[in-house]
């Protein structure tokens, strides 16, 4: 796989994609979704306040009407945009093994980045997975 810029700076190619990654592609909204794991929606969307008590109950049902269900739009967008560019990869080599590309606007970037940190941060709760600051023991 590789990454390269248009010569104009408008357009990202990620190439040399086998069937393998751009299935993985078309995965991540599957793996960027919280709702089978209340950790990773807690992760997602976790409450404005810490060890909040009943003072702070009004400000948290604000959060939840107005912040949260913004948040899940903003998401979902992300999501919608990495599946409409994903879903123009086109088949760059046939032989001896299939090679696909993916263009993208560089202006889709910030939402490819939310969605594919969506997806890590649903798995890594949802899996149990270290967090990239206690590293791994092995």
């Amino acid at each position: 796989m590789h990454i390269t810029k248009s010569e104009d700076g408008k357009q990202l190619m990620i190439g040399g994609l086998g069937e393998t990654e751009l299935e993985m592609l078309r995965g991540v909204r599957d793996a960027a979704d919280p709702t089978a794991c209340p950790e990773a929606e807690h992760r997602l969307f976790p409450a404005p306040i810490a060890d909040a008590d009943e003072r702070d109950f009004d400000a948290i049902a604000d959060w939840k009407e107005f912040v949260v269900p913004d948040l899940r739009t903003r998401f979902d967008d992300a999501l919608d945009q990495l599946d409409r560019d994903v879903s123009r990869a086109h088949q760059v080599r046939k032989l001896p093994m299939k090679r696909f590309v993916v263009e993208l606007k560089v202006e889709h970037l910030e939402q490819w980045y939310s969605a594919l940190n969506q997806a890590r941060l649903v798995l890594q709760e949802k899996y149990k997975l270290p967090s990239e600051n206690t590293g791994l023991s092995l």
